[in-house]
């Protein structure tokens, strides 16, 4: 797990610089269903539809962020407040 990091990912994704990470790769393909078509239609709460737009608008804040170190700062405080939120109402 430790070799797992959205933050990471986001931040190299955004500054298109490759990750070699395998196991990232590996993580991703898995989420993403290996390339399957998923024709589910997904139901959002609204909490849900809240951190979907909040996560736009830190894509935005960090889109002239040039350190991918400063970026991955960014997004890991903006995920640990939304995992925090989550522990608090549940």
């Amino acid at each position: 797990m430790s070799k797992i990091s959205i933050s990471e990912m986001q931040a190299r994704t955004g500054l298109k610089i490759p990750n070699d990470n395998f196991t990232m790769a590996f993580f991703m393909k898995i989420v993403l269903g290996f390339g399957r078509q998923n024709t589910a239609v997904s139901e959002y709460t609204d909490n849900e539809v809240d951190f979907i737009c909040e996560m736009d608008e830190i894509r935005l804040r960090i889109h002239n962020v040039c350190s991918v170190e400063q970026r991955i700062t960014i997004l890991k405080e903006f995920y640990l407040e939304h995992y925090q939120d989550i522990n608090r109402y549940n």
